[in-house]
C-alpha cells in the first residue's frame, strides 16, 4: 500500500514538474514571440518611414521641377510680350517722360 501511495506521490511530483516546465516553455515562447513581433513592427515602421521620406523627396523634386518649368514659361512669355510690344512700350515710355519733363503750359495735349 505504501508502495502505491509512493508511486502516486511520485507521479504527482512528476506531473507538477511537467506542468512547471510547460509553463516555463510557454513563457519563453511567448517572450520570444513578443520580441519577434516587436522586431517586425519596428522594421515595418522603419520601412514605412523610409518610404514616406522617399515619397516626400520625390514630391518636393516634382514641385521644384514644375516651379522651374512655370518660371521658365513665364519668363519666355514676358520676353515674347516685350519683343512683340517693344514699339508700343517705347511709345508709352516716351509719352510718360514727355509728360514728366514738359511743363503743363507747354503741353499740346
Amino acid at each position: 500500500m505504501n508502495e502505491i501511495v509512493e508511486e502516486v506521490l511520485k507521479a504527482e511530483r512528476r506531473a507538477r514538474e511537467i506542468v512547471e516546465n510547460a509553463r516555463k516553455e510557454e513563457a519563453r515562447l511567448k517572450k520570444q514571440a513578443e520580441e519577434e513581433t516587436n522586431r517586425k513592427i519596428n522594421q515595418a515602421r522603419e520601412e514605412a518611414r523610409n518610404l514616406i521620406q522617399e515619397k516626400i523627396e520625390k514630391a518636393r523634386e516634382d514641385a521644384e521641377n514644375r516651379y522651374r518649368e512655370a518660371l521658365f514659361e513665364a519668363e519666355k512669355e514676358n520676353e515674347d510680350f516685350v519683343k512683340k510690344n517693344r514699339e508700343k512700350i517705347q511709345q508709352v515710355v516716351d509719352r510718360v517722360v514727355s509728360l514728366l519733363i514738359t511743363p503743363e503750359y507747354a503741353r499740346k495735349d
